[in-house]
């Protein structure tokens, strides 16, 4: 089914319907385009959800907009308790100005202004690498 403007009037989705335009499509398969009409056509490993348009000049981008005292997140779960609903993750947290990411449920790696940790979520070096309970090895 494509939202367009004939049908988004009759759902009442409240999406502007000023614009001949197509601006979101659910496919026969239940894949969902924004500003693109065949997400099937995608790689079926990632063609769930499919944003942008593919027409040259075109740029894409997804934005994920949160409170400057929460964190925005991205994550990966192989089940819906527990770690196993965010097994791996990337995340922002305003407040500290810093992006995390995550595999196995934890924390394995933290940018933040000017570091890079990995197995640290304290980096105090330009590369902080710590090395488990036998120390760490850290670098400018």
């Amino acid at each position: 089914m494509a939202l367009t403007k004939i049908s988004r009037g009759l759902l009442n989705t409240g999406i502007s319907d000023s614009s001949d335009a197509t601006a979101i499509t659910i496919d026969s398969s239940e894949n969902v385009g924004i500003n693109y009409t065949t997400p099937s056509s995608m790689s079926a490993a990632a063609n769930n959800l499919v944003v942008g348009s593919g027409t040259s000049g075109d740029n894409t981008g997804l934005t994920i907009f949160s409170n400057s005292d929460a964190s925005g997140s991205l994550h990966f779960a192989d089940g819906t308790s527990g770690a196993a609903a965010y097994a791996g993750y990337i995340y922002y947290t305003h407040s500290s100005d810093f992006l995390g990411f995550g595999t196995g449920g934890a924390e394995r790696m933290r940018i933040t202004a000017g570091t890079v940790g990995i197995g640290t979520t304290s980096p105090d070096n330009t590369l902080h690498i710590h090395k488990g309970t036998a120390g760490s090895v850290t670098g400018n």
